[in-house]
């Protein structure tokens, strides 16, 4: 399944084994992240800018720490990759640059 689409039916299991996963967690309520969504134009802009630099994205997992004006919800972290490692932007031979990381894209909105 791994790298191409699956069909609805299968999707639709999938979530539907995870909430009933979520729902049996000792976790309070407020704290039980079904999904995360992200707006279209948004991450596609990031998209845009991250791909030059990237070939694999990744999708992790995490909790919103204690400073976030949600904290201890699940969260899904956007990674780009390039070459097995988070990516960076090269640097540009005799222009400078910059050899950072190139940030991952979370910025959605946890549900319910």
């Amino acid at each position: 399944m791994a790298g191409k689409s699956i069909p609805i039916s299968t999707a639709n299991t999938m979530v539907r084994q995870y909430i009933d996963h979520v729902q049996t967690l000792g976790v309070a309520t407020n704290k039980k992240t079904q999904y995360v969504s992200f707006t279209l134009p948004e991450i596609m802009a990031w998209l845009q800018q991250v791909t030059p630099f990237t070939d694999e994205i990744r999708i992790c997992l995490g909790v919103h720490p204690d400073n976030h004006s949600d904290p201890g919800r699940l969260t899904a972290i956007i990674w780009p990759y390039k070459s097995g490692q988070p990516a960076s932007r090269p640097l540009a031979p005799g222009k400078g640059g910059d050899d950072s990381g190139l940030d991952p894209y979370n910025d959605g909105s946890n549900g319910p």
